[in-house]
């Protein structure tokens, strides 16, 4: 309990030494930021429920979604599942990154375009599929941001990715 009082206070300071810290940059930039310490606040949350010992699936998607887009948007389908400590962190990111872009560029940046994420057990590993429907056609970023990268890389350094850009969505 004391180590997470901790950690939240930190976080609370580091969100603090930013804002001042980049105060007068692009607010675009600087809410981006605030919002991936709000998600690995949120990861963290998540394990100290259990201990730092693991987290369930369902509920970190739920909460990386709902920091950034309205429950009606979304739909979760997949057996109950605990990840470890360190890929709970990587999976609340990877999804908050994605939420955003459906956000802003994807199914979610219009009233009918909805996200589905579906998963399942395949041996020893999780086939985790984002799906975005209803919205406007994917495209490549035009920009390789931080966001771009670490769905990339969080993806790809998971096993294995599939990135599909398409005239329906984006389905990864």
């Amino acid at each position: 309990a004391e180590t997470t009082h901790r950690l939240k206070n930190t976080l609370a300071m580091v969100q603090a030494i930013a804002r001042q810290s980049l105060k007068g940059l692009d607010r675009e930039r600087v809410r981006a930021f605030e919002d991936r310490l709000l998600a690995l606040a949120a990861a963290h949350a998540a394990l100290t429920q259990k201990n730092w010992q693991s987290a369930d699936l369902r509920s970190l998607i739920t909460n990386a979604l709902g920091n950034v887009m309205e429950a009606d948007s979304f739909r979760l389908d997949g057996p109950a599942f605990s990840v470890s400590d360190r890929a709970a962190q990587t999976i609340i990111l990877l999804i908050h990154e994605m939420a955003t872009n459906a956000v802003k560029y994807g199914a979610a940046s219009v009233p009918q375009g909805r996200v589905r994420i579906d998963w399942r057990l395949d041996g020893d590993d999780v086939v985790v599929t984002w799906r975005e429907v209803g919205g406007p056609p994917a495209e490549p970023p035009t920009r390789r941001g931080f966001g771009s990268k670490l769905i990339e890389r969080g993806l790809s350094g998971t096993g294995g990715s599939d990135l599909r850009y398409s005239p329906t969505g984006l389905v990864a």
